[in-house]
């Protein structure tokens, strides 16, 4: 992936990926059986690691000069993120109902695809010059 966020565009293949999650995470919910729910997470789980490669170009453009101190600004507004949707959870597990955890999981899904949106927003990121050397590792 971060070949190919270097090739066509870091901010282009990182939005596909949360689509991609997004599009997998909606999917838990319809997943009726052991298969299709390990379709569905297998998919996401794969979207973000590919996302992960194809962010790191972004960080280092919108980063300018000091990308570690941008870098730790996103972890920390994400570390908001997640101690918010830790207390969603904690009212999806006091509720109880299958329609809390619906909710929750729909609300994450949308969460991916309000990302994405945000990130179209950004300017894009011109491609990298292809490195020289040995293709594979």
């Amino acid at each position: 992936m971060g070949r190919l966020a270097d090739r066509h565009g870091a901010r282009g293949v990182y939005t596909a990926t949360l689509v991609v999650q997004a599009v997998a995470t909606a999917g838990f919910v319809l997943a009726d059986g052991f298969w299709p729910f390990v379709v569905a997470v297998s998919t996401a789980t794969g979207a973000k690691a590919a996302g992960l490669a194809a962010r790191a170009p972004l960080i280092r453009h919108h980063g300018g000069d000091r990308p570690q101190e941008f870098r730790s600004y996103l972890r920390a507004v994400t570390n908001v993120g997640i101690s918010l949707g830790a207390l969603l959870a904690g009212w999806a597990v006091q509720v109880g109902t299958l329609d809390a955890y619906r909710i929750l999981v729909v609300g994450n899904a949308l969460a991916f695809a309000a990302a994405a949106v945000v990130l179209v927003a950004l300017p894009p990121v011109a491609p990298s010059p292809a490195a020289g050397g040995p293709r594979s590792s």
